[in-house]
């Protein structure tokens, strides 16, 4: 049941044109929207720091382990991303 709740999720998220994603307790990224792939590749895999610029990678630990200790409900903040071809994008 819940693989197929998933799947259905998963299948609606990937029609959006909104980056998306699933990380897990780890930060380590579980699934990524088409929009994502998009832009960043195919980051499966990956610890999500790996998605940021070097000088906001501690910023976005911090804010990671906030939202997984249960410190602050929403993790909503800017941060510039590496890109696939290696470009950057806020």
């Amino acid at each position: 049941m819940a693989d197929e709740l998933f799947e259905d999720f998963s299948g609606a998220l990937d029609r959006v044109s909104i980056p998306a994603y699933v990380v897990d307790s780890a930060g380590v990224i579980r699934w990524v929207n088409r929009a994502g792939r998009a832009i960043v590749g195919d980051v499966r895999g990956l610890q999500i720091t790996s998605l940021v610029v070097p000088d906001e990678a501690r910023r976005a630990r911090e804010m990671f382990v906030r939202k997984i200790l249960g410190t602050t409900e929403v993790t909503d903040f800017e941060s510039t991303i590496v890109r696939a071809d290696g470009g950057v994008a806020s």
